[in-house]
């Protein structure tokens, strides 16, 4: 009996720290920076997109379109400038999350 409880305890613990979260970047391109302006012209904006995906299922597929278009909204009257991308995911048992961070800088016009 002892045993028994034991063993469960054993496998119990290795379980629960077999299923927690690990984060993974994959990517972090950045673009160029025209029109050039100096140092403190424009303000910094960012946005954020994610997909869930389970156990290699996504239904959500056009997520880095998505935040690609939130960053632009974000700067209407202006070009966006010195984009920066981090690609990463967090990963969940049997599934995980990719997410997509852009930053860049809005210049207006």
């Amino acid at each position: 009996m002892i045993l028994r409880c034991l063993i469960l305890s054993i496998i119990s613990v290795l379980f629960v720290f077999s299923v927690g979260c690990t984060y993974s970047v994959h990517q972090v391109p950045l673009s160029d920076f025209k029109p050039y302006v100096g140092e403190g012209v424009g303000t910094p904006i960012d946005a954020h997109a994610k997909q869930f995906v389970v156990m290699g299922f996504a239904s959500e597929t056009n997520y880095v379109d998505q935040a690609y278009k939130q960053l632009q909204g974000k700067c209407p009257h202006g070009v966006v400038t010195g984009i920066a991308s981090k690609y990463y995911s967090e990963h969940g048992f049997f599934s995980w999350t990719n997410h997509m961070v852009m930053q860049g800088i809005c210049v207006k016009k």
